[in-house]
């Protein structure tokens, strides 16, 4: 039985197995994609579809933003989005959509010449991490130094929680949705919103030329 045939004969028993059963995702699954893009998807991810659910530790929308990397090529692009559409809908972890807009925003962004949707799309999801931007910087910090509390308990008190915590300082990541946001205003001229953002993305912590940006905005 071919994949095609086999994805309809789950379709006509409505018994779905895999990521899209255990999580009763089968509307979404059925109407979102296309019967080609089933196909492909499952050419090369069958257990979506197919066997037990073993990822117990892995949300469904972390799940989905893994799966989308799979297709983040120009070509698969749309498929890619679909996914990452349904996994803003479904995550509550404040960090994990921190990532999850990393990928929207790249995804829309490589597309932004085909279709003026995914420029605008892009800038939505530019704004929808910077929004949640301070919350997630204050959540990494605490699970920074949260994990020096689990590494404490492995060294049998030769250090206290303080030292464990200054051995291994807090160094934040880089912040998507403040940069491509600056970029893009600076090429539409805005240098105002450029120096705002810039500023809000230092004071917050966020790693960055932040200084530079600022410069270049301020001789416009």
């Amino acid at each position: 039985m071919g994949i095609l045939n086999k994805i309809k004969s789950l379709f006509d028993k409505n018994d779905f197995k895999g990521f899209i059963g255990h999580f009763d995702l089968d509307q979404w699954w059925e109407s979102e994609f296309s019967e080609e893009e089933k196909e492909y998807i499952i050419s090369k991810k069958p257990e979506i579809v197919e066997g037990s659910y073993n990822y117990i530790d892995k949300s469904p929308a972390k799940y989905l933003q893994e799966l989308s990397l799979w297709f983040n090529t120009k070509k698969d692009s749309e498929i890619s989005l679909k996914l990452l559409n349904k996994a803003d809908e479904l995550v509550d972890d404040i960090v994990e959509k921190h990532f999850m807009y990393n990928e929207m925003i790249k995804t829309n962004y490589k597309k932004r010449n085909e279709d003026e949707k995914y420029y605008n799309q892009a800038i939505m999801a530019c704004e929808k991490q910077i929004k949640i931007a301070d919350k997630v910087m204050e959540e990494m910090k605490k699970r920074h130094y949260e994990r020096g509390k689990t590494i404490l308990e492995y060294i049998s008190g030769e250090k206290t929680l303080e030292e464990v915590n200054e051995d291994r300082p807090f160094r934040s990541s880089s912040h998507r949705g403040f940069k491509q946001l600056a970029i893009i205003k600076h090429k539409e001229g805005k240098y105002k919103e450029v120096i705002d953002l810039c500023k809000k993305a230092k004071k917050q912590g966020w790693n960055g030329d932040w200084d530079k940006r600022i410069e270049r905005a301020e001789k416009n």
